[in-house]
């Protein structure tokens, strides 16, 4: 993970820090407003997920830009299960 200013899209500050590795637990994408996010980390495009993304895809609906996001996928992943981030 990134820091960056201005990011298109950015993760929540993650839940725990071990070593390198942060969990996620919450991805917002694209958001209107970065500068009323309270982290300054971005996503910035390398994903390694388990096949449990598969089905969080199909049920997920158009987001930003009218289109499936995977971020959003992600997102909502995590609210199930640990996803984790380095």
């Amino acid at each position: 993970m990134t820091s960056l200013n201005t990011p298109s899209f950015r993760p929540k500050e993650p839940l725990d820090r071990e070593g390198k590795v942060s969990r996620i637990v919450e991805f917002i994408e694209k958001p209107d407003q970065p500068q009323t996010l309270d982290s300054d980390i971005m996503a910035v495009g390398r994903y390694v997920l388990s096949a449990d993304i598969w089905p969080e895809l199909e049920r997920t609906q158009p987001g930003a830009w009218g289109r499936i996001q995977l971020t959003d996928a992600i997102a909502e992943l995590a609210k199930k299960q640990s996803v984790d981030a380095c």
